[in-house]
């Protein structure tokens, strides 16, 4: 059964470990001069953390199995850092960490990816979300993440729903699934005290836990996040 909760201090080695071993899909995909190996060191995680970017695990019994992040900048929120072990891929993993961000946040969602991880564009346009066209997607990099140019130049943004559609849609959008007009949704560690696991279906699995929406679980995919 797999269960969503928000990150621990004590993961902080195991997510390291499941970042740096999905990420060896970049190498040999991405460009050459920006991969690095470990791909994420943990005085990365650590300054990520510290600029606001809150991580929800997922977790089978004991076993973490992936991990996604979200923070929230100004008028949107960003999904960042998101990872499932390789062994976990094709469970489901990533499409329910994916449903929880979406649910937690009041703002219009972006995500950004390297434009030569095709794997994980397909997955993110399997739930929902659009291509930004350039170069409306550079002004979006510039805006909202801190990366350099290079970075900029081979790296793509995903859109929830119409988000993309015209220069100012992300700052009128709203998520349809998340809180009402005025009211910014719960992060993870706020919500922290009202649920420390949601209990999701896998197909596979024994029957959802009462009061659980979730139906089958799609694809997952790892990908890094700029």
């Amino acid at each position: 059964m797999l269960t969503l909760r928000p990150w621990m201090p004590q993961d902080r080695g195991t997510v390291l470990r499941i970042v740096n071993e999905a990420a060896r899909r970049y190498c040999g995909v991405i460009p050459e001069d920006r991969w690095r190996d470990p791909y994420m060191p943990g005085e990365e995680l650590d300054d990520e953390i510290a600029s606001g970017v809150e991580f929800l695990v997922a977790c089978d019994g004991d076993e973490t199995l992936g991990l996604m992040g979200l923070q929230e900048r100004a008028d949107v929120a960003l999904v960042r850092h998101a990872y499932v072990a390789p062994h976990a891929q094709g469970r489901g993993v990533g499409t329910a960490l994916l449903n929880e961000c979406m649910a937690s946040t009041g703002q219009p969602v972006l995500i950004g990816t390297w434009a030569a991880a095709t794997w994980a564009i397909d997955f993110y346009r399997r739930n929902g979300f659009t291509l930004v066209p350039a170069p409306r997607k550079d002004d979006l990099l510039r805006r909202y993440w801190s990366i350099p140019d290079r970075q900029i130049e081979t790296s793509v943004v995903l859109a929830d729903g119409a988000g993309c559609n015209g220069a100012t849609a992300f700052r009128s959008a709203r998520n349809p699934r998340a809180d009402p007009p005025g009211q910014r949704g719960p992060g993870f560690h706020h919500r922290a005290g009202r649920h420390t696991a949601l209990v999701i279906w896998i197909p596979g699995s024994s029957s959802p836990a009462r009061g659980s929406s979730r139906g089958p679980a799609r694809p997952n995919a790892s990908s890094s996040l700029p």
